[in-house]
């Protein structure tokens, strides 16, 4: 999925090279992602990213950031949180 295709409001998963980002999108603007009620996770290895984010799926965002702007060059993979398979 690329960043601009993504609508208003659906939770993403959002994959940067050191943290992965689950939230809701609000925003692209040229060069900036918007995401609010955020869960953010450090991205060791992709294993252990992958059965992190297959949790959120099935349990929800446990939120820590409200709002959160990313640099949209640093977006390594954004994918829409329903479609994770469920841990």
């Amino acid at each position: 999925m690329n960043i601009q295709d993504v609508p208003q409001g659906i939770s993403v998963v959002i994959e940067t090279e050191q943290l992965v980002y689950i939230g809701r999108f609000r925003q692209a603007q040229p060069g900036l992602v918007r995401l609010q009620d955020v869960a953010v996770h450090e991205n060791l290895t992709h294993g252990d990213t992958e059965s992190y984010v297959r949790k959120v799926a099935r349990y929800g965002v446990d939120v820590c950031e409200r709002d959160i702007v990313l640099q949209a060059g640093n977006v390594r993979r954004v994918r829409a949180l329903k479609d994770i398979t469920k841990e």
